[in-house]
């Protein structure tokens, strides 16, 4: 194991400790951790579909998120 997995894991032990004593901060720890993995979908999604080299495919993933009604009502 690296030394950076291990100060990573002796780092989130102190924190779950601490967090775990002071019983009053763990539901916004919570809102924290959830809002962060929010930025990290949304910050990876914008990375990947605006500095992707394949511009055919950022095209076809952007046609994806159309909200266009023809393209998503079944027409007889």
């Amino acid at each position: 194991m690296g030394r950076g997995r291990r100060f990573g894991k002796k780092l989130g032990e102190v924190l779950l400790e601490c967090l775990f004593e002071t019983e009053g901060l763990f539901p916004y720890a919570l809102l924290i951790i959830f809002l962060g993995f929010g930025v990290y979908l949304v910050a990876g999604m914008t990375y990947h579909l605006i500095f992707d080299s394949n511009a055919v495919d950022v095209a076809s993933r952007l046609d994806l998120l159309s909200i266009d009604q023809d393209k998503w009502t079944l027409r007889s």
